[in-house]
Order: C-alpha cells, then sequence, then structure tokens
C-alpha cells in the first residue's frame, strides 16, 4: 500500500501536466510576440536608416551641381510659393576674358518610377502610389546626353501636401512635390522626401532639405 502511494506521487497528474502545458504555450506565445516585435522595430530602424542616408547623399550631389549654375541659364527660376521640381540650367565652366562660359545644359528634377504613372494607383505593385526618381540629365541635346538616376523611392507630393494650391504643410512651399527646388534671393533650397513601404503594411517617410548659396545668380 505505501509503494503504491509513493508511485503515485512520484509522477504528475493529468490537472498537473495540463497547466504545465498551459504555462509552457503562454511563455512562448510571450516570446513569440516580443520576437515578432522586435523584428519589426528592427526593420523599422533599417527603413529609416537606408532612406536617410539616401536622402542626405542626394542632396550632396544636387548641391554640388547647383552651387555654380547662373541666373540666365536657369529655366524655370523657382522663385515664389511654388519653387518647381525639375528645373534646367547651365554651370559655369571657367572665365575667358573676363566672361562666364556656360557649360552643357542640364536637367535635374522628379521623373515618375518605371512602370509608374501620374493616375493615383500602384501600377508597380511596390506598396507605393506615383512614386518617382530623382533625375539628372547631362548635355541635354548633345552627342553624350545621358541620364543619371540619384535617388529612389521620392514621393510624388511631400508628406502632407495636398495638389490643392495651398501650402499644407507649412513650410512656405505650395504643392510642394517630393523633390522641390525653391530660390529665395541667392539660396536655393532643396527639399526631399522619401518613402518605402514597411513591413507588416503601411509606409516609412523621411523628408530632408538642405540650402545652396549661388555665386552665378546674378550672371
Amino acid at each position: 500500500m505505501g509503494a503504491k502511494n509513493r508511485t503515485r506521487r512520484a509522477g504528475f497528474t493529468l490537472i498537473e501536466v495540463a497547466v504545465s502545458i498551459s504555462v509552457l504555450g503562454l511563455m512562448m506565445g510571450i516570446f513569440g510576440m516580443v520576437s515578432t516585435t522586435s523584428h519589426s522595430a528592427y526593420q523599422a530602424v533599417t527603413i529609416v536608416s537606408g532612406l536617410d542616408v539616401n536622402a542626405r547623399r542626394t542632396l550632396v550631389r544636387v548641391a554640388s551641381e547647383l552651387s555654380s549654375i547662373g541666373g540666365s541659364v536657369l529655366a524655370p527660376d523657382p522663385t515664389g510659393n511654388f519653387g518647381a521640381q525639375t528645373i534646367q540650367y547651365q554651370r559655369a565652366a571657367g572665365v575667358v576674358g573676363g566672361v562666364v562660359v556656360w557649360g552643357e545644359n542640364t536637367q535635374l528634377g522628379f521623373e515618375y518610377e518605371p512602370g509608374e504613372a501620374d493616375d493615383g494607383i500602384d501600377n508597380d505593385g511596390d506598396g507605393l502610389v506615383d512614386e518617382g526618381l530623382v533625375v539628372l540629365t547631362l548635355d541635354i541635346g548633345g552627342a553624350n546626353q545621358r541620364r543619371v538616376v540619384l535617388c529612389h523611392d521620392v514621393r510624388e507630393l511631400a508628406l502632407g501636401e495636398l495638389d490643392n494650391g495651398v501650402d499644407d504643410n507649412g513650410n512656405g512651399v505650395a504643392d510642394e512635390a517630393g523633390f522641390n527646388v525653391q530660390r529665395v534671393g541667392d539660396v536655393m533650397i532643396v527639399r526631399l522626401c522619401l518613402e518605402r513601404r514597411a513591413a507588416g503594411g503601411g509606409t516609412v517617410v523621411r523628408t530632408h532639405q538642405t540650402t545652396v548659396r549661388l555665386r552665378n545668380i546674378d550672371l
């Protein structure tokens, strides 16, 4: 009789087993939730970092392009409340006899991504609508005309903006495009808004800007 009682106490009852399985399942569920949350947070940080790096690299290149442009060879001249999302210009190539010699015709601006169109639809199925590129086109009309894509993931409109003729986000530019240049005196303000799809739905948006003092704007 005593041996049977000792054997019965040495094992687990069905209730104890059920409780143990429930606790184990709860712990595994909590671990899974923590793991998923950590992974999502890591992905979000990675996306933000990537967009920031691309934006800064692009703005450095744009600033280098615009620093030596001339006002007389700038079209359109992006003054006023709207600025411009695309401009053509020439850079100073040198000075001969006290006269500035202008270089090749160049264009800098927004273009829609291949497969996208200006129609409010995600045509290429990447989770973004009407997104585009910042493209530098060199030697326009010349024998060596070529395109250089400076940046992907450019929003059609800046964060908070609507196509309604109003400065919706309050930064001084109406209907501001995801890539926008605006001249105020001898300073060019360049704004860039990037967007990328996030894991689990939704998007991550990052906005950067820089200013460039124009050396030849009166020429």
